[in-house]
């Protein structure tokens, strides 16, 4: 009765062909359900995250057309063998559904099926719940394999409709949005010529996510972090300054704008809607801000960045290359139809997916975070690197990319990562004779979220503050709390010349008002 259950069970026996190949386009559909997700998101306001390309889209479509028919090709397969061949489908099909439960929340969480940490938290009961579920599948797979398929199969048939949906909304999107037009950058690349004035020259640096009491206060003794104690030791370091917020979106415009942002939300592919202190809101691209004030004074304004789009929100930068936050594999913009068809299959490995995304990012952002830091005169040079930003992708004691490192203190790896970087833009100034000419500002958006609660470290919302000036020499330790906000101000400063000496510096930030502590709870 089981073997001939089975038997009867459309993808294995001699069922209808036609619900085999439902099933299977299906099945390959869910497969590539986060991806279906980046780029259908483009029709919506979340295309402010995106860079994709009509190339990315059609290599989704290919991509589930090929997972289909190999799927429909190994089942058939699969029946020769009998017993073990319908136990491998339902393992395949099992996997499926688990890997994309897996997959469900946001893009940074490692997964439902994730236990190390709430077992070090504590959380027993969180952490065998889903080892538990997993169990349980397992045996009720075994018990009752023909069942088992049955209900399976069935569930992804049911989903069919929904290959229609996205392939249709897929279409749609193409002809109406043309994403290889309407996310394109529309200021000039980096690279290209840039009048050369004389003047101030001021490059502002944010490290995104680096805490200050990690990568200096208290930092192990075997991370060595030389760049970054070569730039403090010319330098302010203003060591008491708390972040302006808890998330990029909130920081970086706050930063740039002097407004107190509160939040901010995307409104369309190339705005963001900011929401300032007393309630008004202000759109991003229409606020005044560090780059535009940079040009207004007769300087050029060049961005390198990552997660927002600077190169479509600021029209008029005299240079700019920026990162999408959302391209889990899909970057056919920069790499072409065949890498990007190759990047969604390897974006299916889970725990990888987003390593080898911001491998990518990193290596070209450093190419371009040097060639931005040598262009030009006078003006600003708005450096917003992604280093120290998790996942962990940097091994401080070999100094290469790794892909396997999934502790918490791998942090400390792209803090290393994160001095590499500032190494890179110092030496390429260097080389050309601008470092010494120019004023120099790190700080951070915000600090290090992604700390486990087992690790009882304290409450410290501080990020670096450091100030160099041109011709900078001796390092001066600066105390008073301050709110990372002061950097607009001194770099306003900077850029009109008249901060000239280190005391200048710390007499600017003895008439800043006092830092108070954050109120607003950390959200992702």
């Amino acid at each position: 009765m089981r073997g001939a259950a089975l038997r009867g069970t459309g993808l294995l026996g001699t069922g209808l062909r036609g619900k085999d190949v439902a099933v299977a386009l299906s099945l390959a559909n869910l497969v590539f359900l986060r991806i279906w997700g980046e780029i259908l998101a483009v029709s919506s306001p979340d295309a402010y995250y995106s860079s994709l390309a009509n190339g990315d889209v059609y290599a989704v479509m290919v991509n589930v057309l090929l997972l289909g028919g190999l799927i429909l090709g190994a089942t058939a397969i699969a029946r020769g063998f009998g017993r073990r061949g319908r136990m491998v489908i339902i393992a395949g099909f099992v996997g499926v559904i688990v890997m994309q439960l897996n997959g469900i929340g946001p893009e940074l969480a490692t997964g439902v099926f994730t236990v190390i940490d709430p077992w070090k938290n504590g959380k027993y009961l969180e952490a065998l719940a889903p080892v538990l579920v997993l169990l349980l599948i397992t045996a009720v797979a075994v018990k009752w394999p023909a069942a088992t398929l049955r209900r399976t199969v069935g569930l992804v048939y049911v989903l069919t409709p929904f290959v229609a949906v996205t392939f249709g909304r897929a279409i749609l999107l193409l002809v109406q949005v043309d994403p290889s037009a309407a996310l394109a950058p529309t200021t000039r690349a980096i690279g290209t010529a840039v009048d050369s004035v004389r003047g101030p020259r001021v490059i502002l640096i944010v490290m995104d996510a680096m805490t200050r009491r990690l990568a200096i206060d208290a930092r192990p003794a075997g991370l060595k972090l030389p760049e970054l104690d070569r730039l403090r030791a010319q330098s302010v370091d203003a060591t008491q300054v708390s972040q302006i917020g808890w998330v990029t979106k909130v920081s970086v415009p706050a930063l740039l704008s002097g407004l107190p942002v509160t939040d901010a939300d995307p409104a369309d592919d190339n705005e963001l809607l900011l929401t300032l202190a007393s309630g008004r809101t202000q759109e991003w691209s229409e606020a005044p801000n560090l780059l535009t004030e940079a040009q207004a004074l007769g300087g050029v304004a060049i961005a390198v960045g990552w997660y927002h789009p600077y190169c479509r929100m600021f029209t008029s930068l005299d240079g700019c290359a920026t990162y999408a936050a959302r391209m889990v594999g899909s970057r056919a913009r920069e790499t072409g139809f065949w890498r990007a068809l190759l990047d969604q299959q390897l974006a299916l490995i889970p725990y990888l997916r987003l390593r080898l995304r911001q491998i990518d990012i990193v290596k070209a952002q450093r190419r371009d975070l040097v060639r931005a830091a040598t262009s030009g005169g006078r003006g600003l040079i708005f450096l917003h690197a992604i280093a120290p930003h998790t996942p962990w992708i940097w091994d401080e004691t070999t100094g290469a990319y790794t892909l396997t490192r999934f502790e918490p203190d791998g942090y400390y790896g792209n803090l290393a990562l994160a001095d590499a970087v500032l190494g890179d833009i110092r030496r390429a100034m260097e080389q050309a004779g601008q470092w010494d000419s120019a004023a120099v500002v790190l700080v951070s958006d915000h600090v290090m979220r992604y700390r486990p609660a087992y690790l009882k470290e304290p409450d410290d919302r501080r990020v670096p503050l450091i100030v160099k000036l041109p011709g900078g020499s001796g390092g001066v330790t600066y105390d008073r709390p301050l709110s990372a906000m002061v950097a607009h101000g001194l770099v306003q400063a900077l850029l009109r010349g008249t901060l000239r000496t280190n005391e200048d510096v710390t007499t600017w930030l003895d008439a800043q008002p006092v830092a108070r502590a954050l109120r607003r709870a950390p959200t992702r």
